[in-house]
């Protein structure tokens, strides 16, 4: 059912069927690449960030996973994490990489998002999710406090 909401381009109806599959097999890999896609589709970048980590955790579609992840990375302003992602994927499919080694760099990426933004699993939490990323990626343009301290005493010109 899920699929023909995906071609009806009717996402959070797919992203509900999705949810409820993934409770259910939660090592189902299909059930995650689907949901990572659709997340994907509808600019939820965490939590497909979240669904393309345990494809990679579960050894499969590995370099799709990777290049789809470093995707959402990029779109999350996450460019360092992205190229990461882009280097794995290409070391697994020229080098054959192993699924340890994959499992490792996918938990390592994992943890460089905060926890609480990866938990993200209902589609109002998603929303909130993406709004949220949006407003750090207007912060990141702008300077910080720390910024405007370390300017000089005096530099504030006054007309």
């Amino acid at each position: 059912r899920a699929e023909a909401f995906f071609r009806l381009a009717e996402y959070e109806r797919a992203l509900d069927d999705l949810d409820l599959l993934v409770r259910a097999e939660p090592d189902r890999p299909e059930a995650f690449w689907k949901r990572a896609l659709t997340l994907e589709k509808t600019r939820h970048y965490l939590d497909a960030v979240k669904d393309f980590t345990r494809m990679i955790e579960l050894d499969a579609n590995v370099y799709e996973a990777y290049m789809h992840r470093a995707d959402c990375l990029d779109k999350l302003g996450k460019g360092d994490l992205a190229q990461q992602d882009r280097e794995m994927a290409k070391k697994y499919k020229t080098e054959g990489g192993t699924a340890a080694g994959t499992r490792k760099a996918a938990t390592k990426a994992a943890k460089t998002e905060p926890e609480e933004k990866l938990k993200s699993s209902t589609a109002a939490d998603r929303l909130k999710a993406a709004k949220g990323a949006e407003k750090n990626q207007d912060k990141a343009s702008q300077p910080n406090e720390e910024s405007k301290k370390a300017e000089p005493a005096g530099s504030d010109k006054k007309v």
